[in-house]
């Protein structure tokens, strides 16, 4: 005879909460970047690294945004690229203007900061991190950690000057499609692969990817090729 159990209402998975809030201000980063700033509604929190989904009528399906600001700031800070040659998600968003709502959900995500280490980004890929940067340097903790960030161009670095003022010398740019001007330690024409890490990755314990899927698997693989645990890689 088949089991059955009955799922009773109290039991049932809460369902995650959701906040109505409106766009203060929106600002280009790059040239197909914008900045979004949101109202903050009270009690919300969360932990830098993690992300907020965003309803918007016409679409089935929420979309996944990273929260580049700190907890303490008073409102939420979204930094996406817009994809206006396709008619979907990003597009309807930068076509938004301020004072227009939107629906958020609580926060939510694993890539947090454990500790100093390396991080590996590509294009927006940069955006979990910022918060863990700010944060960091608010808390006087930025020193031991390192940037590699790889882009297409120059003109799609985002935030580059923050970034440089953040990291000094541990900052490294990677471009893909334009060569430096000067080729230093602090630019690279090329790709992030095994050849440009293998010298690298020495002396981190930890260490967080984030970029297109394909980019973060193959990091992890390199980084799994040298010697380095799955748990010591945040992604």
């Amino acid at each position: 005879m088949e089991n059955k159990i009955e799922v009773k209402a109290e039991d049932k998975m809460p369902d995650k909460i959701e906040y109505k809030t409106e766009i203060r201000r929106i600002e280009m980063v790059t040239h197909d970047v914008k900045r979004f700033i949101l109202e903050k509604p009270k009690r919300f929190k969360f932990v830098p690294g993690q992300h907020i989904k965003i309803k918007l009528e016409g679409f089935e399906k929420p979309k996944s945004f990273t929260i580049s600001s700190t907890n303490e700031e008073p409102f939420i800070e979204l930094i996406i690229k817009i994809y206006s040659e396709r008619n979907g998600f990003t597009k309807r968003l930068g076509e938004m203007k301020p004072g227009q709502e939107i629906t958020i959900e609580e926060p939510q995500g694993k890539l947090v900061y454990k500790d100093k280490g390396l991080f590996i980004a590509a294009g927006t890929g940069i955006t979990p991190f910022l918060a863990m940067f700010r944060q960091l340097k608010k808390d006087g903790k930025m020193s031991g950690n390192k940037l590699i960030y790889s882009n297409k161009t120059f003109d799609d670095i985002i935030l580059d000057e923050e970034l440089k003022d953040l990291f000094r010398s541990n900052y490294t740019r990677v471009l893909t499609q334009e060569e430096a001007e000067v080729e230093d330690e602090y630019f690279h024409y090329g790709r992030i692969d095994e050849e440009f890490l293998k010298d690298r990755i020495n002396g981190y314990e930890w260490f967080y990817v984030c970029g297109p899927k394909e980019f973060t698997l193959a990091i992890r693989q390199i980084l799994a090729k040298h010697g380095i645990k799955h748990e010591q890689v945040v992604a």
